[in-house]
């Protein structure tokens, strides 16, 4: 079973006002604009304009009362429990309706959840590094496979890099995706790939055309999360041999390259006249250029060159 962890000192989950809780809708708008000054929301996808039956909206509480402004806004607070809290951040699982009962013979009209949520979260910097992100997705993921019974959960995290930038800035955008879908790796998610030019930037233009992100793409399914474990079948070499049951720790680079390399080689064989082929030949084990050459401009300077992304866990 996928382990769970105790609660953070400080930490509390609170909904808005609309959905029954506590939270303000300007206590929201205070604490969105707040992530977006300090940039936490460049990585992120944008969330629906309103929430569906089945969507979650956690507003992230930190026990205490900040008292500095934030770039001229104050933190919001709320009173709960006797207690004061002030607002450090959100988590959103998006749960898209089951459209297959549409055409379903005879149509069906229940409504039920979809195969696939998307999660995604931001906090402050003064709540991170607290296990505040860990428990809040951990919680979420349960709601998902234990209560909703889906299949999938996705974790979408965009490179915001703008032509404008200097080669230091678009490596540290670089950087900080790449350290972000690490930290979802260590919530058990697995990195799938980049969806090249898949959302458009908030205004930025080059010339006259709209500038579009790549996204990356992590996920996690209801089989990693009940077992506890993720199996790697790319690293299956023989048919014969055992499962690989223990968790593979390779970064999310690590294995998108591996994955490049395979389908190289597997293109390499389709454009060979037809022969035997064992099933060694799946497993190629030729080394290759990295990707990250390309994308961090192929010099030697070290990641320690820039500073470590301010991420919502470690």
């Amino acid at each position: 079973m996928y382990s769970h962890m105790a609660k953070p000192i400080g930490l509390d989950i609170e909904l808005l006002e609309a959905q029954g809780g506590q939270v303000s809708r300007e206590g929201f708008s205070t604490l969105f604009s707040q992530l977006q000054k300090s940039h936490l929301l460049d990585h992120l996808t944008p969330l629906p304009t309103n929430a569906g039956e089945f969507d979650v909206l956690y507003i992230i509480l930190s026990k205490g009362r900040v008292y500095e402004p934030f770039e001229g806004n104050s933190y919001g607070h709320i009173f709960k429990d006797g207690c004061t809290y002030w607002l450090a951040g959100f988590a959103y699982l998006l749960v898209p309706p089951n459209h297959s009962h549409e055409d379903a013979i005879p149509p069906r009209t229940d409504n039920s959840p979809g195969d696939t949520a998307d999660i995604t979260i931001a906090l402050l910097p003064a709540a991170q590094n607290k296990g505040f992100g860990r428990f809040v997705v951990q919680r979420l993921l349960s709601y998902a496979f234990d209560t909703l019974h889906i299949h999938r959960v996705t974790a979408s995290v965009v490179c915001p890099v703008q032509p404008s930038y200097s080669m230091r800035k678009k490596k540290q955008v670089a950087f900080n995706t790449k350290q972000l879908c690490w930290i979802f790796e260590k919530f058990g998610f697995n990195f799938e790939g980049i969806s090249r030019g898949a959302i458009t930037s908030n205004g930025v233009f080059e010339g006259n055309r709209l500038v579009w992100y790549d996204v990356h793409r992590m996920s996690i399914l209801a089989t990693d999360y009940f077992g506890g474990r993720s199996i790697v079948l790319s690293n299956i070499c023989s048919y014969g041999g055992a499962l690989p049951l223990g968790v593979v720790q390779h970064s999310p680079w690590e294995k998108v390259i591996q994955r490049q390399e395979e389908e190289k080689h597997d293109v390499e064989l389709w454009s060979k006249r037809p022969k035997d082929v064992s099933a060694d030949d799946a497993c190629d084990e030729n080394g290759g250029t990295s990707d990250d050459e390309t994308i961090l401009d192929g010099d030697d300077s070290s990641e320690k060159d820039w500073d470590m992304a301010n991420d919502f866990d470690n």
